[in-house]
């Protein structure tokens, strides 16, 4: 089975290739070493790939899972959120979904990705951890 890294590299190739996209990898949020010590930094639950769509500029937001994972809490309100703004933001476990979603979005026939029910079950999940 395929990483998560492996799967994005996948998507950030067919991204580049695209003529109808413009993406790249997005600095997730992280801890970094500052002379007062950790510090958290960055967007929390920002996708793993930022980028736009080519005809139009609408912002283009993909996280990437690997098959069996779950979006977190913060990643699904980032998605949920960037969607009601406007934005394309989806979360894909291969180059297939990513075809999905533009192809529909190019032919204006997008909806908001319905991601309340991968969200129930990572709670359910997350339950079991503790």
């Amino acid at each position: 089975m395929k990483t998560e890294t492996e799967i994005q590299k996948e998507i950030l190739d067919f991204y580049k290739g695209s003529t109808l996209v413009d993406a790249w990898r997005s600095p997730n949020e992280g801890k970094r070493v500052s002379g007062a010590g950790r510090v958290k930094s960055g967007i929390i639950g920002l996708a793993d790939i930022s980028g736009y769509v080519l005809d139009d500029g609408r912002a283009l937001y993909t996280e990437v899972k690997k098959p069996g994972k779950f979006l977190s809490e913060d990643q699904w309100l980032f998605l949920t959120v960037a969607n009601l703004n406007g934005a394309l933001a989806f979360c894909a476990r291969s180059i297939d979904d990513c075809l999905y979603y533009l192809n529909t979005y190019k032919d204006r026939m997008v909806d908001i990705p319905d991601y309340q029910s991968e969200y129930l079950e990572y709670q359910e999940n997350y339950r079991k951890l503790k």
